[in-house]
């Protein structure tokens, strides 16, 4: 994974909870709009890097893993398990609402297979509150 890529996806990563907690009807269209342009040249990059016919499949994985794997690390620091079930729910929503339907908004196998593979990896915790696929179109 190249360092521009990882700092993108940290980056989206810290605004998850903020984006989630701004989301409604009303202004999910706008946010959801300028929260694309934002991200776009990341996801262009990500895809340049996982299209490479040379461990393109490995770059894959390694992207589809880094969101999970943050939300994983902030899970086990916490110790009560409500407040575990607070913030994967908090998580979700932004997972749901602008992570996933921002990456399947650019139309490319590539970002179809790192949302398969990110969301069975999200999944995979001890809380039965799991994310599905989701498109702008859909919640919109």
């Amino acid at each position: 994974m190249t360092q521009s890529i990882e700092e993108g996806l940290e980056e989206l990563f810290t605004l998850i909870v903020p984006l989630s907690k701004g989301f409604n009807k009303k202004n999910y269209e706008g946010a959801f709009l300028q929260q694309y342009e934002r991200f776009n040249p990341l996801f262009t990059e990500i895809a340049e890097v996982c299209e490479d016919a040379e461990g393109g499949e490995a770059a894959i994985d390694e992207i589809a893993g880094y969101l999970p794997g943050k939300m994983h690390a902030l899970l086990a620091k916490e110790n009560s398990k409500r407040k575990k079930e607070n913030l994967l729910m908090q998580y979700n929503l932004g997972m749901v609402a602008f992570v996933i339907p921002l990456l399947r908004y650019g139309r490319l196998e590539v970002y179809e297979k790192i949302v398969d593979k990110m969301v069975a990896l999200w999944n995979d915790n001890e809380f039965p509150m799991n994310i599905s696929k989701s498109t702008f179109e859909d919640i919109q």
